[in-house]
């Protein structure tokens, strides 16, 4: 409002005192100077002045790594293949009651009868293994030479596919080769699937293995002398209530062989076999490097022929003296306590010392089991891990 009061004060006084064409020229001027002056003013008061908004600045600041000298951090260590090899030898004594007459002496020669033992077992990958087994039972000397047919070999590959889809059923596949006695070889294929995660596991009982697998086994001698083998294994551990272990393997739950001899007709057979085992490990002392177990073992071992044909043909089952027929087949009963001392030399390195005694049916007959007596052993080994 002063601004237009001052415009309309300067008209006024220029009506008033100046006149003719230098009044009105003067006025133009003076008009449009105040047009200009009134604008600017104007636009002043009602526009506001912009107030310039602070730039603004992305700071990136680094950062700051603190090393402590007092703490060491690991990274996580690489897979790598690892294992074991041992060495392990076996003296049985003499049987119970028996003499330097006697035919079932457990010796041949000048040596007591020695088993030396060579195993392995390497993980190759974080899912593959492969495990190497050799038994010579002919004696450190090898004067044993009438007892080569019980020497063994096998070289076993396992492949661990872990988990059955999203169940909890473990899944490992098994491919072994043995060569036993003179020639004998075998080559078996099995699927193992292990379903321990679905049964027992309370205050009273544990389940650690239940494996059932289906396998097949081609055995020979001669190319044309070999025998066809489909079936079941089955393999059940757990632990009892009172620090007792049990295990129920069937190495045959259910075995369909076919058995081809050169120049004969095949012959076909239904069998199973089975093992039962108790055990209650008990450790007597362990100190450092030292321990003593003491294991008492019960074995009961037998099978059967799941019908007659497969009696006639000779594969399982019993026939009597008056040509009676019976499915179930020998058995074997056995004791055997064992004490176990180990010492562990290195963080990788183990020795090993074992005395123990088999008390069991020498006669394995279903109807005649006799002769029972013990039979002293001793083992000495090393185990190396790496």
């Amino acid at each position: 409002m002063g601004m237009v009061a001052y415009i309309l004060y300067i008209i006024y006084h220029n009506i008033i005192y100046y006149k003719g064409e230098i009044f009105m020229k003067k006025l133009a001027l003076v008009l449009g100077s105040l047009l200009v002056i009134g604008s600017v003013a104007s636009a002043k008061e009602v526009m506001p002045a912009p107030v310039a908004e602070p730039e603004v600045k992305i700071v990136e600041k680094p950062v700051e790594v603190i090393v402590y000298r007092d703490r060491v951090v690991e990274a996580p260590a690489k897979w790598r293949p690892n294992g074991y090899v041992s060495v392990m030898t076996k003296t049985e004594g003499e049987i119970e009651s028996t003499g330097e007459k006697d035919t079932d002496r457990t010796w041949e020669g000048a040596d007591p009868r020695t088993r030396l033992e060579l195993k392995g077992s390497v993980n190759i990958t974080e899912n593959q293994n492969l495990e190497v087994r050799s038994r010579d039972w002919r004696g450190l000397t090898h004067n044993n030479n009438k007892v080569i047919d019980r020497n063994e070999v096998y070289v076993q590959h396992s492949y661990d596919f872990g988990k059955l889809g999203a169940s909890k059923v473990g899944v490992v596949a098994e491919t072994r080769y043995t060569y036993k006695k003179v020639n004998k070889q075998a080559l078996r294929e099995r699927v193992n699937f292990n379903f321990a995660d679905y049964l027992f596991s309370n205050d009273y009982i544990k389940t650690t293995n239940a494996v059932l697998a289906p396998e097949f086994t081609y055995a020979w001698t001669r190319s044309n002398d070999h025998t066809e083998t489909y079936g079941l294994y089955a393999d059940y551990q757990a632990d009892i209530i009172g620090g007792v272990t049990f295990e129920a393997e069937f190495e045959d739950l259910f075995a369909h062989t076919r058995e081809n001899v050169a120049d004969a007709k095949d012959e076909k057979g239904n069998t199973g076999a089975v093992e039962l085992t108790l055990n209650r490990p008990t450790t007597l002392y362990a100190a450092g490097k030292h321990k003593v177990v003491f294991e008492p073992k019960m074995v009961y071992a037998t099978s059967w022929a799941y019908d007659k044909k497969s009696i006639e043909n000779g594969f399982d089952g019993i026939v009597r003296e008056n040509g009676k027929k019976e499915r179930w087949g020998d058995y074997t009963a056995k004791f055997e306590p064992i004490v176990k001392y180990s010492y562990q030399a290195t963080e990788y390195v183990k020795l090993m010392a074992n005395a123990g005694a088999e008390y069991v049916n020498r006669n394995d007959a279903r109807h005649s089991a006799n002769h029972w007596r013990w039979q002293p052993y001793a083992e000495l080994g090393l185990k190396v891990n790496f």
